[in-house]
């Protein structure tokens, strides 16, 4: 499953990743909440550049336009909340409702020639999740 934020200017996008949650609401038929580990059992991904949430949309988050730098989470948590909001059969599909708190998340560039760190205290994120199968 997939969460993005993105700024007005879609200058700057976030990009949360957690794998099997949706699913496992479903299979349970009832809320599920998980504290994860920022990049072992979760990724975030922070995109600046030009146009970078262009081609978002739902919970497929397809960085467009011109990236002029990534950061990644080395550090941190994210406390997952998921609820399974209506019965679909088939298809792989698994919707429902999504809520990440990010927390004491460290950023750091991908591909810097000197280790350049972000530090990020907390974010909350929300979104339908689960209407694209995998």
């Amino acid at each position: 499953m997939v969460l993005w934020a993105g700024s007005e200017a879609k200058d700057l996008g976030l990009e949360f990743r957690a794998q099997g949650f949706a699913r496992a609401a479903r299979d349970a038929d009832a809320p599920q909440i998980t504290v994860l580990e920022l990049a072992v059992e979760a990724d975030v991904q922070v995109h600046m550049g030009e146009f970078v949430t262009e081609g978002y949309c739902v919970d497929v988050p397809l960085p467009d336009g011109a990236i002029e730098h990534t950061y990644d989470a080395i550090r941190g948590t994210a406390t997952l909340t998921v609820t399974p909001t209506e019965d679909v059969a088939g298809g792989g599909l698994f919707p429902a409702a999504a809520e990440v708190i990010l927390e004491n998340v460290v950023f750091e560039l991908r591909g810097g020639d000197a280790t350049q760190t972000v530090e990020m205290r907390t974010l909350t994120l929300a979104a339908s999740v689960g209407w694209f199968p995998g």
